[in-house]
């Protein structure tokens, strides 16, 4: 919370330091994986409200809808970004758990494309943002228009992560992780 994200994500040091926890969250949760779906199991509209809740707070209440993306000593509040992240996980977690075992589709699109999605994602925000500036934009988007907007940038993601795998299968593992 008090190391904010690297500006365009290029101090190493601090995107280390800065993701250290939520990626050592992610090896205790992958271990335990059992006991988090014993703890949350049908408690995901409590996460899903936490979801909201934070990103209302942030977004609307403390005025930072595109994040805390900080110099590495600059302190501007506490970024309650990666806490929103977490829930996430763990409502996506739980929730899909119900699907193991199933096949489906789009979730096994979705999966064989997540680690370069998490990577592509990013670039896919700035253009937005940049157009954004450049248009002059100004909005307050609403829930819907959030989720439409994660829903599109997501699925863009993986389609380009689709094309990159097809167009250079031998090199797309270096290229986007997939």
């Amino acid at each position: 919370g008090i190391i904010h994200r690297p500006e365009y994500n290029i101090n190493h040091l601090q995107s280390l330091i800065y993701f250290s926890p939520a990626y050592m969250l992610g090896i205790w949760s992958s271990i335990n994986k059992d006991l988090i779906f014993k703890k949350l199991k049908n408690k995901e509209i409590y996460l899903l409200i936490a979801i909201i809740g934070l990103g209302y707070l942030q977004g609307v209440i403390l005025d930072h809808p595109e994040g805390y993306h900080k110099a590495f000593f600059m302190y501007k509040g506490i970024d309650i970004t990666i806490y929103q992240k977490i829930f996430i996980i763990y409502f996506f977690m739980s929730f899909l758990h119900r699907f193991e075992g199933k096949r489906v589709i789009v979730l096994d699109f979705m999966a064989r494309y997540s680690f370069a999605v998490f990577f592509i994602h990013g670039y896919i925000l700035t253009y937005m943002m940049e157009l954004k500036k450049r248009y002059e934009i100004v909005y307050q988007s609403n829930l819907l228009e959030l989720m439409l907007i994660a829903f599109v940038v997501t699925m863009v993601s993986a389609i380009i992560a689709h094309t990159i795998k097809k167009m250079i299968p031998k090199y797309s593992r270096m290229i986007i992780g997939a």
